[in-house]
């Protein structure tokens, strides 16, 4: 066994042996071949820095990312870490991700934890979550935008750190944005407690939200709240937007029904001055007995009285004025159904958009009145429109007179009375006098006759009347013949009311007038005509003789046939036009003649 001084001997030796310089070195190059070596071979795993003159194990690599997150205060940028640690950020990113996956599995105190484009420890999210907790007892309330733009992280990364920090640090409640302390809480619901206690008339939330500084959804939470417990007294309406406190909800039912008792309606307009937002469901809830229109709402007793007036109206037989029954603030169409659905039993007819009630006999009675002023202006227009339809008959007889001369004039260049002129002419009166044609338009010719202008003169009866006859000139006739107290609402109103009669009474003095002196004048233009077809009928008639007495050899009964054969067709039509001309006879003209001494003649 070797003494304690050989030992010491011997470590002498060592010490001396280690100080020595070897005289033996390896190149760098042969390092680095051995170290290709080894890495080719899999028997060492090394991480090249980005110049390629060092080698990092995996472990070096995260104890050196360890130290940089720490030295950093616990975060730091994947790109700052990189260029810390001289390593390619791929390499950083990746060796990074393995760590926080095993620091999760291994529940490490220390744990880091990656964010986008960031690395941070356990460490740094306690000092969050310490410093949300001193902004929570300085001002009661955070918002997650407000911490994101303070601590420049990612807000489900906050959201994460108040749900894993609730009950610990701090205790919150998320109201909307908002993230409030059970102390402000406190706090805010004394204060709206005071505030809602003191008011007397309806408030709006949304108002007491900017005077209170209080978010608005937290606000109606409390006054729910504090509603259901009994510490307020009032309601929330209006889709719980307004606040109304017991006290005005009592003193506003008492006023509206003492309005009510006194007058026999109410107004919504009136209650929604008074800052009632929904006056229909109101006024339903708190007069169930009245009748509720669109805008207003009547009480019996003001419905006895429009019957009242509306009956005394229809038995007297006069007019009566509904506007001191009837709500000013009622709807034209409201106060016509209520008028008309009283009415309805009784010979009575509204007036100004039922302002106004008129019995049907006291209307029938002012028709009278208009009977002299009827009658002067429809004798008026009947004297102008009879000089209109004689200038238009002379018109109309010039241009069929020029029609036919230019007709016989285009006959006579064709010959004389050859063979082929006297066809032509034949042809021509057979077409124009063909029974046939004659029974089928002799109607027509006469209804054209007895409707010529006059159709046209009553198809326009109205504005005829319009034109002779004015609104305001009605007005002024039937205001001096009544009472001067008649309002002037209820004369245009009879007056409107009787228009269509009036229209008809005109009318029917114009036909009176008209009818007899339009027939006269289509008697004698019916004579006038009959008299030209009869000349035509004889000129045909010789013409046919004197064609057929020009050729000898032919017998006088082959003569006699062809005449009666050429003048056969218009022997169908002799008795109606001798009719024509018996009855247009009484009134035709003196110097009218009728040849018929020449007609005979021509047949014997």
């Amino acid at each position: 066994m070797a003494t304690w001084a050989e030992v010491r001997e011997l470590a002498a030796k060592l010490k001396t042996t280690q100080d020595k310089s070897s005289a033996l070195r390896l190149s760098e190059r042969t390092w680095v071949d051995i170290v290709k070596y080894l890495t080719n071979t899999n028997r060492l795993k090394l991480i090249f820095t980005t110049d390629g003159r060092s080698y990092l194990t995996r472990e070096e690599l995260q104890k050196e990312i360890r130290e940089e997150v720490e030295a950093h205060n616990g975060r730091v940028t994947l790109m700052e870490l990189a260029s810390n640690l001289d390593v390619d950020p791929l390499i950083v990113e990746a060796r990074l991700s393995e760590v926080i996956v095993a620091d999760a599995q291994s529940k490490c105190a220390d744990r880091l934890i990656s964010i986008p484009g960031e690395v941070i420890s356990e460490s740094y999210v306690r000092q969050v979550a310490h410093e949300i907790q001193d902004r929570l007892e300085e001002r009661g309330e955070v918002t997650i935008g407000e911490l994101a733009t303070v601590f420049g992280l990612p807000t489900t990364f906050l959201v994460n750190i108040l749900n894993e920090y609730q009950g610990l640090l701090f205790r919150v409640q998320k109201y909307g944005e908002k993230y409030i302390t059970d102390t402000f809480m406190a706090k805010n619901r004394a204060m709206v407690r005071g505030y809602f206690t003191a008011i007397m008339r309806p408030v709006t939330l949304s108002s007491a939200a900017s005077k209170l500084n209080v978010p608005e959804n937290l606000l109606s939470g409390i006054v729910g709240s504090l509603i259901a417990n009994g510490q307020l007294c009032g309601c929330l309406i209006a889709g719980r937007g307004t606040y109304v406190p017991t006290c005005y909800s009592r003193a506003e039912d008492s006023y509206v029904r003492a309005f009510y008792s006194q007058n026999g309606y109410v107004e919504w307009t009136y209650l929604k001055r008074l800052g009632a937002t929904d006056p229909a469901s109101y006024l339903r809830s708190l007069l169930p007995n009245a009748v509720h229109l669109s805008g207003v709402s009547m009480g019996p007793m003001a419905i006895d009285h429009l019957k009242a007036v509306v009956e005394e109206a229809a038995r007297d037989a006069t007019w009566a004025d509904l506007s001191h029954c009837l709500p000013a603030g009622l709807s034209v169409k409201d106060r016509i159904d209520l008028v008309t659905k009283h009415i309805k039993k009784l010979s009575l007819r509204t007036v100004e958009d039922g302002l106004f009630v008129v019995s049907e006999e006291f209307v029938n009675g002012c028709m009278k009145h208009f009977d002299k002023l009827i009658r002067e202006r429809a004798e008026l227009a009947a004297r102008e429109n009879r000089q209109n339809l004689a200038a238009s008959h002379s018109r109309n007889a010039a241009s069929e007179l020029n029609a036919e001369l230019s007709k016989r004039s285009h006959h006579t260049n064709k010959g004389g009375f050859g063979m082929g002129a006297r066809e032509i002419k034949m042809k021509n009166v057979k077409k124009k006098y063909l029974p046939s044609k004659r029974r089928q338009g002799g109607g027509q010719l006469e209804a054209d006759a007895d409707h010529d202008g006059y159709d046209v003169w009553t198809s326009s009866t109205e504005s005829v009347f319009a034109k002779w006859i004015s609104a305001d000139e009605l007005n002024d006739v039937l205001s001096n013949a009544l009472s001067s107290e008649l309002p002037g609402e209820i004369v245009s109103g009879i007056v409107s009311c009787l228009l269509p009669q009036l229209e008809r009474s005109f009318s029917n003095i114009l036909d009176s007038i008209f009818v007899p002196n339009s027939d006269t004048a289509r008697r004698r233009e019916t004579i006038a005509q009959t008299q030209e077809v009869i000349n035509n009928m004889l000129f045909a008639i010789q013409a046919s003789i004197f064609s057929v007495s020009r050729e000898r050899r032919i017998s006088n009964v082959e003569v006699r046939h062809r005449v009666l054969r050429k003048v056969s067709p218009t022997m169908d039509e002799l008795p109606r036009l001798l009719r024509l001309c018996w009855l247009g006879h009484a009134s035709a003209s003196q110097n009218t003649v009728y040849p018929q001494s020449s007609f005979h003649a021509a047949l014997h």
